[in-house]
């Protein structure tokens, strides 16, 4: 499977961090640690997403809008799979507290699942170019969300997350619930394009 060298660079990464003493600054390290797994999945995401096509499940009696949904879906599974086990083996090295480690993982999945299918909305909507500008920008802000939380809130003494529901629903939540809704409707209008397309041209 064409996930599979991304799975195995993230995997290899985590060998040299078990050699690492632990990180000085949490903060600093816990944005590093984020910002290169979803810059992994991104790239897994501009390696796959044109796979996602009307190809899969042909011959069900299914119409080509929904296989293309499903394509996206089976992409979006795969790629965000890959980053939460890379997550995972690289925040256990690093030696970060197991429920940062949580926060980590749930930052990392909800990123690589909505800037997945953005991309591949994009890629059916407006091409190459406008996916990896859109999923780098939710990406960025996305992240920055997360970083700006930590920065506000702070760690618990033993380094973990500090549990702030107030800040969460002010820093947090509203950009990963904007950046679910923009992924969703920029997918669907995406596979609509390619749909119209695909009857405007049926030679392709």
């Amino acid at each position: 499977m064409l996930v599979l060298p991304f799975l195995g660079i993230g995997l290899a990464a985590a060998i040299p961090l078990l050699l690492w003493s632990g990180p000085d600054d949490l903060i600093v390290a816990s944005t590093v640690h984020l910002a290169g797994v979803v810059i992994l999945g991104l790239s897994a995401t501009m390696r796959l997403a044109s796979l996602a096509d009307d190809t899969w499940f042909a011959g069900t009696g299914l119409d080509g809008f929904w296989r293309r949904i499903i394509s996206a879906a089976g992409i979006t599974a795969l790629v965000t799979g890959m980053v939460a086990l890379v997550t995972m083996a690289t925040g256990a090295a690093i030696g970060f507290a197991p429920s940062l480690q949580y926060l980590q993982l749930l930052g990392a999945m909800d990123i690589a699942w909505a800037t997945t299918a953005l991309m591949i909305g994009l890629l059916r909507w407006s091409g190459f170019r406008a996916a990896i500008v859109g999923g780098l920008a939710v990406a960025a802000i996305c992240v920055w969300s997360i970083w700006r939380y930590l920065d506000v809130v702070g760690f618990t003494e033993e380094g973990g997350w500090l549990v702030d529901g107030d800040r969460l629903l002010t820093l947090v939540i509203p950009v990963d619930m904007a950046a679910a809704v923009l992924a969703i409707v920029v997918l669907l209008i995406g596979t609509r394009h390619a749909q119209r397309t695909e009857h405007a041209n049926p030679q392709s």
